[in-house]
């Protein structure tokens, strides 16, 4: 009879701490993304020149439907890949070239809250739109840009304080895109090319 008495007990707890967990929230978060891209090369002797990859990312979250400990919604997020600066120099010319790329996904997806310990593990899928830019002398060259699938997923602990969550987590995007190509034959092919984004981050998620 005890047993029985701890086994309702315990699944009362459980069921009300799961429908504590709000199906309806909104958040935003910030961190730094570790790209696989590899930054362009410097070629010394033409110039002052920097080149970096990743950068500071940001994003948010919205949870429109929730099943229990489950939460259904949309994610959007920015990932920096590359930044160039260079100061040309060819002769008596000098030509400052600036070129950037980034990211910005829009992922639908799912993401599960752990009871009692405020840990959560999420994934989602969706359009990726590549943001390009470069500069030539100040002059803004246009850039072709790509649309990319991606793959979405994280794991992470929120500390909560009332109807506000403070979340840490670990962010991890894979994008993949089809590069237009020409073979020797003269004939269009197209090739994958996948980037690996890690984003540790913070934020900050309001529950209605």
């Amino acid at each position: 009879m005890k047993k029985l008495t701890k086994i309702f007990t315990l699944a009362t707890f459980l069921a009300f701490s799961i429908s504590e967990i709000s199906a309806f929230g909104i958040g935003a978060w910030g961190g730094y993304n570790f790209t696989s891209v590899k930054g362009a090369e410097c070629v010394s002797g033409f110039g002052n020149c920097s080149s970096s990859t990743g950068g500071l990312s940001f994003g948010g979250d919205l949870w429109i439907l929730g099943f229990g400990p489950v939460q259904l919604g949309i994610t959007g997020a920015y990932l920096p890949l590359s930044n160039l600066k260079y100061d040309l120099t060819l002769g008596s010319s000098t030509t400052r070239i600036e070129a950037s790329t980034a990211y910005f996904t829009a992922t639908g997806g799912a993401r599960i809250s752990i009871p009692f310990v405020g840990i959560f593990v999420g994934a989602g899928v969706g359009p990726a739109f590549q943001i390009a830019t470069l500069k030539l002398g100040g002059s803004t060259v246009p850039v072709d840009s790509k649309t990319a699938f991606a793959l979405q997923a994280m794991v992470g602990k929120g500390f909560g304080i009332g109807p506000i969550s403070i979340d840490v987590a670990l962010r991890y995007y894979l994008v993949t895109a089809e590069i237009p190509s020409t073979d020797t034959s003269g004939n269009s092919t197209t090739s994958k090319d996948s980037v690996s984004n890690f984003v540790p981050s913070v934020g900050v998620t309001l529950a209605f």
